[in-house]
């Protein structure tokens, strides 16, 4: 091995550990035990990609290989009925759920029931996630997909002032009720390929900024670039869009079914989506 490799090993080591310091410190996650291996197994997997795609070596990518990594301990934490690591992956779950669903509800009471509710469903289903480094992703899924279908149903939480017994009434929704924007949101991605609207997840600028330079990476045709940021990050319709792009509708509808095929097969949007998922 020449000095030029082993300079470049050393850096991308100490790049990797940087990164996985930060995510787990910004985190609170303490699952890790044997922090070198841990270290070692997020190197391997950052320099298989790296291989894999002859990319740029981008935080977002260490990050991404480090809560997948995590998403590992965590599945099997949880998984071992009974032990000490199982109540600290427990705590450590809840305490991350209950802040994505303040975050939406902006209601303690409302984002207490509905993180307890995903625990549940979580720990009965967890035998069933056949990628455990996807975990983390499915476990915000649950809890994003009851979190909207509670807001699309209007229910609300109240206390009876003569019982003072908790109760749930239904009501009809307003966009009052949503966080800014997301109401242009979601319709946006239903409308980008047809999928329930209580599966797809709101996201902040940050968010949105970092799956609109994964969309430009994998696709390298600017029209191809220009439907999909427009319709799914910039809520356009697609006559806006054909307008925009001076296309017929039909070949717009033709264009977005080969842009979505190669979003779905590029791993770069994949990682950058996930990320984003597990904020």
């Amino acid at each position: 091995m020449g000095l030029g490799n082993v300079t470049m090993d050393s850096d991308l080591r100490e790049r990797c550990h940087s990164v996985m310091q930060q995510t787990l410190v910004e985190r609170d996650w303490h699952l890790v035990q044997d922090e070198d291996s841990f270290l070692q197994e997020v190197v391997n997997e950052v320099e298989r990609r790296l291989f894999k795609t002859r990319g740029q070596l981008l935080a977002s990518t260490i990050e991404h290989v480090v809560i997948r990594g995590y998403s590992h301990m965590w599945h099997a934490a949880l998984c071992a009925n009974g032990a000490a690591r199982q109540q600290r992956a427990f705590e450590e779950l809840h305490a991350l759920l209950y802040r994505v669903a303040f975050h939406h509800t902006h209601d303690p009471d409302q984002a207490a029931d509905f993180t307890q509710d995903a625990l549940v469903r979580i720990w009965k289903n967890a035998d069933q996630v056949s990628d455990p480094g996807s975990f983390l992703w499915w476990a915000l899924t649950i809890l994003k997909n009851m979190i909207s279908k509670g807001h699309r149903a209007g229910k609300r939480r109240k206390i009876e002032s003569q019982t003072g017994l908790t109760v749930w009434h239904e009501g009809e929704i307003s966009a009052s009720d949503l966080l800014p924007g997301e109401a242009q949101y979601l319709q946006a991605v239903a409308r980008l390929d047809g999928s329930p609207i209580d599966q797809m997840p709101v996201l902040g600028e940050t968010g949105r900024a970092r799956l609109e330079a994964a969309i430009k990476t994998c696709l390298k045709n600017e029209r191809h670039q220009t439907l999909i940021i427009e319709s799914f990050v910039n809520g356009k319709s697609y006559q806006e869009i054909a307008s925009q792009l001076k296309m017929t509708l039909a070949k717009v509808y033709a264009m977005k079914h080969r842009a979505l095929s190669r979003l779905r097969e590029c791993q770069d949007f994949l990682d950058a989506l996930e990320t984003v998922l597990s904020k």
